[in-house]
């Protein structure tokens, strides 16, 4: 499957990974243009067809999920890494993962970095050649 990127001729593939950086404050410092497709389905999936409308009711769950388990490690010594995983079910599946990325010297810097990965049936996705022909 490949599909075109709104803003640009760009075509995103099938098999790409959204990747998106917030602060905080749930400012995105980064997006990359599968994340941009990616975040334009999960809106129409869950029936918000406003272009540019807010991030999707998915992504600002588990944004929100993860600040609070980051804000809760503040107080925990040797935090292992913080990893939350979603699947947001629909005409086309989505597994959502936010990491957490601590930072010792205060609250204001840490940063949530949340994936997107379109889950593909088998049906749907290409026949791959045989290993034993």
């Amino acid at each position: 499957m490949v599909a075109h990127d709104w803003e640009s001729d760009v075509a995103v593939s099938g098999e790409s990974v959204g990747i998106m950086v917030f602060s905080p404050s749930c400012h995105v410092m980064y997006a990359n243009r599968a994340s941009r497709y990616f975040l334009e389905q999960l809106r129409r999936q869950e029936r918000n067809l406003v272009t540019n409308a807010a991030l999707p009711v998915s992504i600002l769950e588990l944004f929100q999920q993860m600040l609070a388990l980051l804000q809760k490690s503040r107080t925990v010594p040797c935090q292992p890494p913080l990893q939350i995983k979603r699947l947001v079910t629909g005409r086309l599946p989505f597994l959502l993962q936010a990491f957490g990325l601590p930072d010792r010297l205060g609250n204001n810097r840490f940063r949530v970095v949340i994936t997107m990965h379109a889950m593909h049936s088998l049906e749907t996705r290409p026949r791959e050649a045989s290993l034993f022909t």
